[in-house]
């Protein structure tokens, strides 16, 4: 029994613990491609190109959050502005973001040593072009809604059920 390392430690798995000897553990949880194909034809959205223009999201923890787009793959990614986190958290947390794009994806992480977050709302708005090709408010717009339940990533695994789309909490984060 040991670390399998020159240093003679005895590791074991805590769930208060929120560094691995003092070095970070980065957590990260990425969504799904926004908006949907049958969102999109439910609303009446079009395929094409969307503004992304604000972000809201109720998430509570301890660090600092960065927040990554991905427009239209993965292959494509554009760091938002950071947010710090409280626990707990008081409001939703708004971020203007003009992100351009037939589908974003969006990532948020954690990197420091004893930074955890929980998020339990995630919501995008977008607008799509209008008829003289200009996004405007009178143009289709949308707000999505994403919460998850029962997902927790770190070092526990997934409780029981899956991802769904309706409430609950994704909790991100060695241990929590």
């Amino acid at each position: 029994m040991g670390g399998g390392g020159a240093t003679g430690k005895v590791y074991q798995l805590a769930a208060a613990q929120l560094s691995d000897d003092g070095a970070a553990i980065p957590s990260y949880y990425t969504t799904h491609y926004f908006p949907e194909r049958a969102v999109e034809q439910a609303l009446s959205l079009g395929a094409h190109r969307k503004l992304f223009s604000y972000l809201t999201m109720y998430v509570e923890g301890a660090g600092s959050l960065a927040l990554t787009s991905f427009t239209n793959s993965a292959g494509v990614p554009q760091a938002q502005q950071a947010l710090p986190l409280s626990s707990p958290a008081v409001k939703d947390l708004e971020l203007p973001i003009n992100v351009l794009g037939e589908r974003v994806a969006f990532r948020v992480s954690t990197n420091q040593s004893g930074a955890w977050f929980r998020l339990q709302k995630f919501t995008p708005s977008l607008r799509v072009k209008g008829d003289k090709g200009s996004y405007c408010q009178n143009s289709s717009d949308a707000s999505y809604s994403w919460l998850s339940k029962g997902f927790v990533a770190g070092v526990r695994k997934p409780e029981s059920g899956s991802m769904s789309k309706l409430r609950g909490t994704i909790s991100i984060g060695p241990g929590r």
